[in-house]
């Protein structure tokens, strides 16, 4: 079972979501070259009889971003290939990005950031401090497990994971609340109202029309499950 999440070419990917366009139509020349492509449903079905053929594969994408419409369908109806799209159906229609993407534009696309972010999660001060620039190009960005001292300097990628960390846990209310306090420390322009990253639900619909693509639930808000 292939696990895919975006066909696209974004500024900063710091989680590698995304395959671009020219990439995902060599995996298809080679999927339908090599493999038996199946959809979910019909695997799961084989599997039940223990039928499935050689080289069998399912093709799956998750969350319900705008170019699985856009991108991804037209290729897969090109050669053929079924596949099933996860939604996270609290974003359907949705003018913010997910929120994972939404730090990633505060904290990885400005030109400059200021010196020290301070932030009030979960009733606790934390406190992170950006190496200056000319220093940060000459490392590369790690992620360190568990919660980073206040006395180490981070360059852009690190504080990303860092503070990627603090908010994975927090409900939906929360971490919004967190992420509006980052706009505003950052002073990045984030105008989520011009943007459209999610599917509508008229296009989740056009995704979903003809018998190529079926649709899985991947939870409202895409909590933490565990």
């Amino acid at each position: 079972i292939l696990l895919y999440h975006r066909i696209a070419e974004p500024h900063c990917d710091p989680w590698q979501l995304c395959v671009t366009p020219g990439r995902f139509e060599l995996h298809l020349t080679c999927l339908r070259r090599s493999y038996n492509v199946l959809s979910l449903h019909d695997l799961r079905g084989k599997l039940s009889r223990g039928v499935v053929p050689d080289r069998a594969v399912a093709i799956t994408f998750d969350d319900g971003y705008t170019d699985n419409l856009n991108v991804a369908k037209p290729m897969l109806e090109r050669f053929s290939a079924p596949a099933t799209v996860f939604v996270a159906t609290g974003s359907i229609g949705s003018k913010r990005d997910f929120w994972w993407d939404q730090l990633a534009t505060l904290l990885l696309l400005p030109s400059q950031l200021p010196e020290t972010l301070e932030l009030d999660v979960r009733g606790q001060k934390v406190r992170w401090r950006l190496l200056p620039p000319a220093t940060a190009k000459r490392r590369k960005g790690l992620r360190a497990a568990g919660r980073t001292s206040n006395d180490v300097l981070l360059d852009r990628n690190q504080l990303y994971y860092a503070v990627y960390d603090e908010l994975r846990l927090l409900n939906t209310h929360s971490r919004l609340e967190v992420l509006d306090r980052i706009a505003e420390w950052s002073g990045a322009p984030c105008n989520w109202s011009s943007r459209r990253p999610t599917l509508t639900e008229n296009e989740l619909c056009e995704l979903a029309r003809g018998s190529l693509i079926e649709i899985g639930a991947h939870t409202v808000t895409h909590p933490v499950l565990s």
